[in-house]
């Protein structure tokens, strides 16, 4: 198997670039405690027990890596060029299939086989060889070692002779192969390439050879009008000397030129004239100075991609005859013949008209496997690729018809046997000395083999693009030039995810992903570059890319190579690291947190093996670390083992556990603890570890103690203290009892009087109902007897003489009428008793939604006996005007009470008003105004009393109106006073009002006010919230 770092040694051959896969950390469980997410000091503890539990991950990486070394393997088996390891012996220890088929030998006759002298013709004293394979001194530095040679002797198996010569281009660079130093070496046969070459050598010697052997003086000129080359003809015609075209100066021969001339500035604006416009030819005469007329003719030349190149002048001394020049013509011809029969690329002559072939060369013929009789029987549109077909005739038409000059286009041809031939097609028209256009001139060069490398090199560039886009981070090559200027050659898009830019913006301005490095990490990564780049130690860095209003945690890796040029190029990756930084930090505060804890902290798995100790606990418990791991768990310093079963068991359900127990130190010290414990659960709901944080409060226990002699001694002070103050408050409390006492009397005169009419219906009717029940008991005792006794006929005449007797049919009908008046006087007396518990509300400390409604009806139940006529006294006439009220928050009793205290002055104001004495002149018991009592409830929206904001809320109000005589204007400031009284001695002691303000105001937050007009009555306005904020404790009154 392919060792891990041979992906290094890949990046450092050819093109390839340098990439490296990590895997991902394997995603933990998260552990935690109510609830985990939220914890970080249990997701910590998580982490930390469940790689101190699973192992097995260890075996999950190393199967990743696996699979990793195996993708890297098919790789660089299936490489397109042949790549061999070598190790130190110079053995051949892997071959690829590139490798297999270039040596014509398969894999395990190559594995084994001496590389050097006897696989390729470098001998093993090579300084090749003897870098190889000298082993590396120990103490020094791992370098790469690269070497490469234009010529290699292939030795392939079943040649005649047994090997043959290519050339070849071998590259060897430094890599591991199974955990040993070992070498890669790269073979790319450039033997066609070569062949090339030569050819292309032997046409440029060609053509130097047709311009030397031409009659004309031709000088060839670059875009820039820069002299390329020129004959011997040229110098001889305009007799420039050799220094002058030696010096290389172009201007110096310029002059010379400009200086020959009769009519220079003719000259120069016919130059001017062309590079203005490159698309043009040009013909004309020019006369020097000397005489001599010159024909002088300039065609335009372009690239294949139709970009300018430059121009070829042809120069023609016409002054005089030249005898020689139709023997020169001939000698032209032949040149051209030969160069025409011998070029290596395609060559055919095709008419305008039909486009037939009318001549071709060998290299065409050998490409399509045509003879030239059968070629010349044949247009190209015949053996041309249907769907090129169209665009080759386009293009045609539109040279044919002067719309362009010549043009170049890659096409397919189909041979004689079929074959598909990639080609690249050269056309143009060929001119008469008149310019008329002749013939098309097609030069076809073969490329099919470089479309195959092409296709296999996108598909290998496809097949990078996607591992470089499903690896995480990004791929890149970081370029240091001499001149100190960077660039990225290469960056994949991951680079988005991690700093916002594009691959395309990067590779513009490399400036711009450095920019976006955080300040402070700025010259820590500018200095580990300038290090890397000076020793080529591989480079690694850590820090922050600014993303927007944060940033994330990168970590670079990348391995540095010096280019012949004498840049450095770096071929590495990038990777987000910041939920990797986060954690770290997270563990880190917890970390300090828990060391620097006062608190004994500890942390065991789910057996109860210690993981973990802060100082506090080895400190209190005086044990080390390795006599902590050493003790036998908890049990090693908690001297009860019922409270620790009873913890563990806790624990074990998912719970948490708190309490004191007896703990001992190493030393035997005996301490009180308390104890608080929580179980951490993974994602599956399992107990993978309990916390325990143990705090000492032995001296606490101590001060308890001292405490509670203390507070006994106090208790002793405050019994003789609290006997005092009862003292006092019971010569307060008899003056509230007798008030109480006094309206007591009253509401127990009502009470009596209206449980006296059910109870004495009830008493005497139960005579008459025991009558009957009895008479019916005897009754049922003779049925009984004459069923035992069977005697049907005496009996029956017995039962029918006691029917008789108690007179059965009326008692039938009258016992169910007893009974139901018996229910009625019951239910009677049942709902006073009722009214009395709601009226009293005994059961209902707390403040709770009650139904104020209610509360009233049960007050004027109580009181129905007052309101009743009673001789000389007219009865009250009670009127309810009620709202639609909610349930209201508040103490039912006391409100009950504030009724009761309103409704008997109210009362006991329209008695006194009633009385003969009081009554106004005119005025009878018949004609004076019924008395009535008016009570009316209602919302209203108002500001809350004793608040300093002005927030609003919902409050009642009850309004109790009497049509007495009123109350004066100077008493009705003092109505709430304690011990404010206008009845009489002996009717009160004017605790009522005093008792409702308090009630109201002190103990719901309201409002009660009075409000009165002599002769006109009086009116009590109660406003209480619907809601209390804060509900009061049930007071005593």
């Amino acid at each position: 198997m392919l060792s891990p770092n041979l992906d290094r040694g890949v990046a450092q051959t050819g093109s390839w670039q340098n990439h490296q896969q990590q895997p991902a950390p394997p995603a933990s469980d998260n552990l935690a405690t109510n609830p985990p997410e939220n914890n970080p000091l249990a997701l910590t503890l998580c982490h930390v027990i469940e790689q101190h539990q699973k192992r097995g991950e260890v075996e999950k990486l190393k199967r990743e890596l696996q699979a990793s070394e195996a993708r890297f393997h098919n790789l660089i088996l299936n490489n397109a060029d042949g790549m061999v390891i070598i190790d130190r012996t110079g053995s051949v220890c892997f071959a690829n299939r590139a490798a297999q088929a270039l040596f014509n030998r398969t894999s395990a006759e190559l594995v084994g086989e001496q590389f050097f002298n006897r696989l390729v013709a470098v001998p093993k004293n090579s300084e090749i060889a003897t870098e190889i394979l000298t082993p590396p001194a120990a103490s020094s530095a791992t370098e790469v070692q690269m070497v490469q040679t234009q010529l290699v002797e292939i030795r392939c198996k079943g040649e005649t002779p047994p090997h043959k010569v290519c050339m070849a281009q071998l590259r060897i660079v430094e890599t591991e192969w199974e955990g040993q130093i070992a070498h890669l070496a790269t073979l790319r046969d450039t033997t066609e390439h070569q062949e090339t070459q030569q050819a292309l050598q032997q046409s440029n010697s060609l053509l130097k050879a047709q311009q030397e052997a031409s009659p004309d003086g031709i000088l060839v000129v670059g875009e820039n009008s820069k002299v390329i080359s020129h004959n011997t003809r040229f110098r001889q015609m305009w007799e420039i000397p050799e220094g002058t075209l030696a010096a290389g100066e172009d201007q110096l021969l310029y002059n010379w030129v400009f200086e020959s001339l009769r009519e220079p500035e003719e000259f120069i604006a016919k130059l001017e004239y062309l590079d203005a416009h490159p698309e043009q030819t040009s013909h004309d005469e020019i006369y020097l100075k000397d005489g001599r007329i010159f024909e002088r003719d300039s065609t335009p030349a372009f690239l294949p991609d139709g970009k300018f190149a430059g121009r070829i002048w042809y120069f023609r001394d016409i002054s005089k005859g030249n005898r020689a020049e139709v023997e020169t013509l001939r000698q032209s011809e032949e040149l051209f013949r030969t160069l025409f029969e011998k070029a290596a690329v395609g060559i055919a002559i095709a008419d305008l008209k039909d486009g037939r072939i009318l001549n071709s060369n060998c290299a065409l013929q050998q490409m399509l496997s045509y003879s030239a009789l059968e070629l010349h029987s044949k247009t190209f549109q015949d053996f041309t690729h249907p769907d090129d077909l169209a665009a080759d005739l386009t293009l045609h038409r539109e040279m044919i018809a002067g719309k362009r000059e010549h043009f170049q286009l890659e096409k397919r041809y189909i041979s004689k046997n079929g074959q598909v031939i990639w080609s690249r097609l050269s056309a143009s028209i060929a001119h008469d000395h008149q310019g008329k256009p002749q013939f098309s001139i097609g030069v076809i060069e073969n490329i099919t083999e470089h479309k195959q490398a092409l296709e296999a090199l996108q598909h290998s560039e496809a097949r990078f693009q996607k591992l470089a886009t499903n690896l995480p981070g990004a791929i890149y090559q970081f370029l240091l030039r001499t001149d100190g200027s960077v660039a990225f050659p290469y960056i994949s898009a991951g680079c988005v995810e991690l700093c916002g830019l594009t691959p395309e913006q990067i590779q513009q301005n490399a400036l711009v992903l450095i920019a976006c490095i955080h300040p402070d990490d700025r010259q820590q990564f500018e200095e580990s570059v300038a290090l890397s780049a000076q020793t080529l130690q591989p480079w690694q860095w850590e820090g922050r890319f600014v993303f927007g209003d944060s940033y994330k945690w990168i970590q670079a890796a990348s391995r540095p190579e010096r280019t012949p040029t004498g840049d450095i190029i770096w071929d590495g990756l990038l990777i987000d690291v910041t939920e990797r930084k986060q954690a770290e930090e997270t563990l880190l505060r917890v970390t300090q947190a828990v060391e620097s804890s006062s608190d004994a902290i500890s942390i065991t798995d789910a057996t109860g093996t210690p993981i973990y100790h802060n100082r506090a606990f080895l400190n209190l418990f005086e044990y080390t670390v390795e006599e902590m791991i050493t003790a036998d768990g908890p049990s090693a310093i908690c001297t009860n083992p019922a409270e620790a079963e009873s913890m563990i068991s806790a624990l074990q359900a998912g719970l948490c556990w708190s309490g004191e127990l007896t703990a001992q130190s190493r030393t035997g010290k005996t301490m009180q603890i308390f104890l608080r414990a929580n179980a951490i659960i993974n994602k599956a709901g399992e107990m993978v570890g309990v916390v325990g944080i143990h705090t000492d409060i032995t001296e606490r226990k101590r001060s308890e103690l001292a405490l509670r002699q203390s507070e006994a001694q106090l208790r002793q002070q405050t019994q003789q203290l609290e006997r005092t103050l009862q003292e006092l408050k019971q010569t307060q409390s008899q003056l509230i009892q007798t008030e109480k006492m006094s309206g007591l009397g009253q509401m127990v005169a009502g009470i009596a009087h209206e449980l006296n009419n059910p109870v004495s219906f009830i008493y005497g009717n139960v005579a008459y109902a025991n009558d009957y029940i009895h008479d019916l008991l005897g009754l049922v005792s003779r049925y009984l007897q004459r069923d035992q006794a069977r005697q049907s006929e005496a009996a029956e005449d017995e039962i029918a003489q006691y029917a008789q007797e108690i007179n059965l049919e009326f008692l039938l009908e009258d016992l169910p009428k007893l009974l139901s008046s018996l229910k009625v006087g019951a239910e009677r007396i049942r709902d006073l008793v009722l009214s009395l518990r709601n009226f009293s509300r005994l059961d209902e400390a707390q403040m709770k939604p009650v139904n104020i409604h209610e509360g009233i009806d049960s007050t004027l139940l109580i009181l129905q006996n007052r309101l009743r006529a009673k001789g000389s006294l007219p009865k009250i006439e009670i009127v309810k005007e009620y709202g639609e009220l909610p349930l209201v928050d508040c103490h039912a009793g006391q409100l009950n009470q504030v009724f009761m205290n309103i409704l008997t002055n109210a009362i006991d104001a329209l008695e006194e008003d009633a009385k003969p004495e009081n009554s106004p002149s005119g005025f009878t018991a018949n004609t004076s105004p019924p008395a009535t009592i008016r009570i009316h409830t209602s919302l209203s929206q108002t500001q809350k009393p004793h608040s300093k904001d002005s927030v609003r809320s919902t409050s009642i109000v009850i309004r109790i109106a009497d049509n007495g005589a009123g109350i004066p204007l100077e008493l009705q400031g003092k109505l709430f006073d304690p011990f404010f009284t206008t009845k009489p001695v002996g009717k009160g002691i004017g605790l009522g009002l005093s008792i409702a303000y308090q009630i109201i105001v002190e103990k719901h937050g309201g409002v009660l006010n009075c409000f009165s007009q002599p002769g006109e009555g009086t009116e009590f306005v109660i406003e209480i919230p619907i809601h209390q904020n804060i509900p009061p404790a049930s007071p005593s009154i």
